[in-house]
């Protein structure tokens, strides 16, 4: 559980982690071919860009090349991965660090924030897909918003999110936050 006000890269990732995980556990295996809110993608797609993405997060937080899963990922798989990922985020001074990603040198911390959106909004994506519920937890949330309201082109045409879709200023921050990445409530 996050303990602080501010809470760290690697404290949200965790969370998220923790979030999408319960919401993993639950997939029925029926469920795997369900259609959800990532377009071109079922159940088992995301669960495999979810797996993808930790062991891509893996070598880049430890420098290695990534060892991406082969055949389809499981809730077992993404645990296993992201706890070796929480593992090298924890040490000391490792937020601080630089890694080299796909788009450059970049701070570890601001990495691993990355990592816990997508890990926080495939879940929500899973959850909606197989009928669980889709409330985030709204320290992640409103952490998850405050990173990428401002960074996040609304006028975009392409690119790893759906199109922006505007909510009403009185809409909830996980509202928001979802429209801000293509996604209605």
């Amino acid at each position: 559980m996050i303990q602080r006000a501010t809470p760290t890269a690697a404290e949200l990732y965790e969370e998220a982690v923790r979030a999408t995980g319960k919401i993993m556990a639950a997939i029925q295996p029926g469920q795997l071919n369900n259609p959800t809110p990532c377009t071109e993608w079922n159940v088992q797609a995301v669960l495999n860009h979810l797996a993808t993405g930790a062991a891509r997060a893996l070598a880049t937080m430890s420098g290695t090349e990534a060892q991406e899963p082969t055949g389809d990922a499981t809730a077992a798989d993404f645990a296993d991965t992201t706890s070796k990922v929480l593992e090298l985020a924890k040490a000391p001074g490792a937020m601080e660090k630089t890694v080299t990603t796909r788009r450059g040198d970049v701070p570890a911390g601001e990495f691993l924030t990355g990592s816990f959106m997508d890990t926080l909004i495939h879940g929500w994506d899973l959850a909606v897909a197989t009928d669980q519920d889709t409330t985030l937890p709204g320290v992640l949330v409103e952490a998850c918003y405050a990173a990428f309201e401002p960074r996040i082109d609304k006028e975009r045409t392409g690119g790893p999110f759906a199109t922006y879709v505007a909510m009403p200023e009185a809409a909830s921050t996980q509202a928001k936050l979802l429209g801000l990445l293509g996604r209605t409530a």
